[in-house]
């Protein structure tokens, strides 16, 4: 039996949205939250990372990722793809 290494990237741009420094994702398909620092108001608020609850619709994982206020669903698959598959154009 082959044991696969979990290799973990940044999820970077996604339809014009930067996640990066945000949330990554690993070669096995899952989605976590880094740790960081929020600012409220100019008081630096520790956040935790976390993994992301994956939900499943029209047979494929999803998740729901959020920016500035903004949440989008997005396939898991397509951030494994663009994360990790190389692409020449």
């Amino acid at each position: 039996m082959t044991l696969i290494e979990e290799i973990w990237k940044s999820v970077g741009v996604y339809d014009g949205v930067d996640y990066s420094g945000i949330y990554e994702v690993s070669n096995t398909g899952k989605v976590r939250s880094v740790d960081r620092f929020k600012y409220c108001n100019g008081i630096p608020i520790f956040i935790q990372g976390k993994e992301i609850s994956q939900f499943t619709t029209c047979l494929y994982k999803r998740v729901h990722l959020c920016k500035d206020g903004k949440s989008k669903t997005i396939s898991v698959h397509r951030l494994v793809a663009i994360a990790f598959v190389y692409n020449s154009d």
